[in-house]
């Protein structure tokens, strides 16, 4: 008889308050597995979505590393400030998916960036040897203007193969973006080609592309200003005057 009374007291001290069953209790559990069963498949999708971004942005570093080694992560670094300047400057909210394609993305033009550094180094250098130092700034800061829309373009098409979201420029939009870099940033990208080397021509790199993403950035503003309606009355109609 101890043994049938402890038992009614766990049932009882187990069923729940407010004069619900046995049934009820079991219900809502079964319920909570339910809801818990449910939250799967968002975890799952957020695993995936972290996981595939992070490999993008690794493999991106990675190669731009082995073709041009630190200087790539500096880029790296410059495409994240820029997107961040950009999105910050447009009250957009910067997401992890932004942070990992601009990782993937400078990584790649940071190894492609390298070579254009080499080759105008290279000019520069049979220039200076065979007509003197100044000749020799002039041809580096020359290919310098060169790379200008070399480096555009390839940023242009690599962001169409591999970002699923980018909005493809046209002819013409990827002509007038070459001239603003040109004409707000060819003084500082042919002093960078002309008198810097080594990892000071990344960190230089960086600055310019930070600074490109703002100048894109009041662009956009420009854009949207010009392209709002204004709104105009129908002619012979004039607004009431007031009594």
């Amino acid at each position: 008889m101890a043994d049938e009374g402890g038992l009614e007291k766990k049932v009882a001290a187990n069923a729940p308050k407010g004069g619900g069953s046995v049934f009820d209790a079991i219900g809502g559990s079964i319920d909570s597995l339910i809801d818990s069963i449910k939250a799967v498949p968002g975890a799952i999708k957020d695993a995936a979505h972290y996981t595939y971004y992070s490999v993008k942005a690794a493999a991106g570093v990675t190669l731009g590393y082995l073709a041009a080694g630190i200087g790539a992560l500096i880029t790296a670094g410059g495409f994240v400030a820029g997107k961040y300047l950009s999105n910050s400057m447009s009250k957009t909210k910067t997401t992890y998916k932004d942070v990992a394609n601009e990782l993937m993305f400078g990584g790649l033009l940071g190894g492609f960036l390298g070579y254009l550094f080499k080759v105008s180094a290279m000019f520069g250098n049979a220039a200076k040897a065979a007509y003197g130092a100044a000749t020799g700034y002039a041809a580096k800061a020359g290919s310098a203007l060169v790379s200008i829309p070399l480096f555009m373009t390839n940023e242009e098409y690599t962001r169409r193969l591999l970002d699923r979201g980018y909005k493809a420029k046209s002819l013409k939009e990827q002509w007038e973006s070459i001239k603003k870099v040109i004409l707000y940033l060819g003084a500082p990208i042919a002093a960078n080609f002309a008198f810097l080397s080594g990892i000071r021509n990344y960190v230089a790199a960086a600055i310019i592309t930070t600074a490109y993403s703002a100048i894109k950035s009041v662009s956009k503003k420009e854009e949207k200003k010009e392209a709002t309606p204004q709104y105009q009355l129908p002619p012979g109609y004039a607004l009431p005057q007031a009594a």
